[in-house]
């Protein structure tokens, strides 16, 4: 129907009706400087309320840990004591609830480059066995691969430690490796928090016959028994942190400024 004005319903006043609303639908979509900053900040941010998580260029999705005076990006886990050892990533490393799942070794070696601590890739784990007793390490100059000994970190480029936390890790991962593996007998005798690697040429003590990795405890730790629900992490730069934290807004993008 045609638009009447003051109720009349002659051809000049509907005409002059329709360039009003033709005049208000069009300057409706400019807004100036204050309103378009308002509807800027009505878009709602991916950060707001949720935990800190970030995102590989590959596109996998992995869980981020606020712990040790630090971030730390969790990068493998396995429930079951052992896991089978694979290059590619597979299951859930997104939440952070205990599970199964892990990034490529592509994904975790971009990680490793683009986080180094002094120059050095700072690693952590943790096992339902050891709360407050958590295994640290880091490395300066080998790839991660998955399907290598102790994840392919060379003995003379590696370090070790096992506390309840390590906010200096360059000063407290001192220690050197154990009989060329992960293995911390040396400070901490047979106990749960011995946390090592198996022996010779595989990564787990009395799984030896096929690809299989875990950590396990000591004689004392029910009889070397593989620690389960194990979580890897990998610690975070202040400037890596920084980026992961700038919010992210979705929706549609908010109407410009008039000029």
């Amino acid at each position: 129907k045609p638009l009447l004005l003051s109720g009349t319903g002659n051809a000049a006043t509907t005409m002059a009706g329709k360039a009003a609303l033709l005049f208000l639908v069009t300057t409706s979509r400019c807004l100036d400087g204050a309103s378009a900053l308002k509807a800027a900040s009505g878009a709602k941010s991916l950060k707001a309320g949720k935990p800190l998580e970030g995102t590989t260029s590959s596109g996998s999705k992995y869980f981020v840990e606020e712990s040790d005076d630090g971030y730390w990006a969790k990068i493998n886990q396995w429930s079951a004591g052992y896991y089978t050892v694979t290059t590619e990533a597979y299951g859930d490393v997104s939440e952070e609830q205990q599970g199964d799942g892990k990034l490529s070794d592509a994904d975790i070696n971009e990680l490793m480059m683009e986080n180094k601590i002094d120059g050095w890739s700072v690693f952590k784990a943790t096992a339902q066995q050891n709360p407050g007793a958590n295994y640290y390490w880091r490395n300066n100059g080998n790839q991660y691969t998955d399907t290598s000994k102790r994840f392919g970190f060379s003995k003379d480029n590696s370090r070790q430690y096992v506390g309840s936390s390590c906010s200096d890790p360059i000063s407290q991962i001192q220690h050197a490796l154990n009989q060329n593996t992960f293995d911390y007998i040396s400070w901490t005798g047979e106990g749960c928090s011995r946390w090592f690697m198996g022996h010779d040429s595989f990564d787990c003590y009395r799984h030896g016959s096929q690809p299989h990795r875990c950590f396990a405890g000591g004689n004392r730790c029910n009889s070397y028994a593989p620690l389960v629900n194990t979580q890897m992490y990998l610690k975070l730069s202040d400037e890596f942190v920084e980026e992961l934290k700038k919010p992210k807004l979705t929706g549609p993008a908010p109407p410009e400024p008039c000029v």
